[in-house]
C-alpha cells in the first residue's frame, strides 16, 4: 500500500502548485483512492500527509491559496465508510423459512413489529413468546377474520399480553412482514403457518437495506394507528 500512497502524493504535489484542483485531477484522485481500497487508519494518514504539504506551502507568500487548496484535496477523501446491506431469499416446502423467521425473532435486542395474514405455526408462535418473556417488545397487527380459524395463535399472543390490533375493515390485512429491531425486514410470500412450510411453494427475503426498512416501518406505523 505505500506505493499507493506514494503515487497519491505524487498526484496532489502536482496539482498544489496552482493552489488548486480541476475537476479532471480531482476525478483522477477519486479513481486512485477508490482502486485503493484504504481502510480508515490508512485514510487518517493521508490526510495527515496532505496537511504536511500544505504547511510548507504556508512558510511562503502563498498561504491563502495552500490553504484553499487543502479543502479541496480533503473532499477528495470519502470521510464515511460504505456500509454493506445483506439480503437473503429462502424458499419453501422445507423449514428455512421457518428457521430465519426465529432466527431473526430470537436476535431481536429490543423490538418486534409483525404484520402477518395469519399465525398457525406454534412454532413461530413459541418463538415469540419465547421473545417477548425475554424482554423484547412485540407488537402484532394481523387480519380480524384470520384470527378466529382453527389452529390461530392470535388470541394465545394476546392471554401471553403482547398487543396485537387487528384490521376492522370488511377487507383483509394480507401482509406479510415483519421488522426487527427497526433495521432488518423479513417479508414475501411465506405465510406463517405450518403448511407454508410443508407443502406451499413460498418465498422469504430478509433484508437490512436501509430504505426498504424505512418503508416498512412507515407501514408498520401507519396501520398501527389506523387500527387503534
Amino acid at each position: 500500500m505505500p506505493s499507493r500512497l506514494n503515487e497519491l502524493l505524487e498526484h496532489y504535489s502536482r496539482t498544489l502548485s496552482d493552489g488548486r484542483l480541476s475537476r479532471g485531477e480531482r476525478r483522477a484522485i477519486e479513481a486512485i483512492l477508490a482502486d485503493a481500497g484504504f481502510d480508515t487508519h490508512q485514510k487518517a494518514n493521508l490526510q495527515s500527509r496532505l496537511f504536511k504539504l500544505a504547511k510548507s506551502r504556508v512558510k511562503s507568500a502563498r498561504a491563502h491559496d495552500a490553504f484553499d487548496w487543502l479543502q479541496d484535496a480533503l473532499k477528495t477523501i470519502p470521510n464515511k465508510e460504505t456500509r454493506q446491506t445483506v439480503s437473503k431469499v429462502f424458499f419453501s416446502p422445507g423449514d428455512r423459512c421457518l428457521k430465519a423467521i426465529n432466527s431473526l425473532i430470537g436476535m431481536a435486542r429490543q423490538k418486534v413489529d409483525i404484520c402477518v395474514f395469519t399465525i398457525t405455526d406454534n412454532r413461530i408462535t413459541d418463538a415469540i413468546k419465547r421473545a417477548d418473556r425475554h424482554g423484547i417488545r412485540i407488537r402484532v397487527i394481523t387480519d380480524n377474520d384470520k384470527s378466529h380459524d382453527a389452529g390461530s395463535d392470535i388470541q394465545e399472543l394476546r392471554r401471553s399480553g403482547i398487543p396485537v390490533r387487528m384490521d376492522p375493515t370488511p377487507d383483509h390485512m394480507h401482509h406479510k412482514f415483519a421488522v426487527v429491531d427497526n433495521n432488518t425486514v423479513i417479508t414475501g410470500s411465506y405465510n406463517w403457518t405450518r403448511s407454508a412450510a410443508t407443502r406451499n411453494f413460498e418465498n422469504l427475503l430478509v433484508t437490512d437495506e436501509p430504505k426498504i426498512v424505512k418503508a416498512y416501518v412507515k407501514e408498520f406505523t401507519h396501520l398501527w394507528r389506523e387500527f387503534a
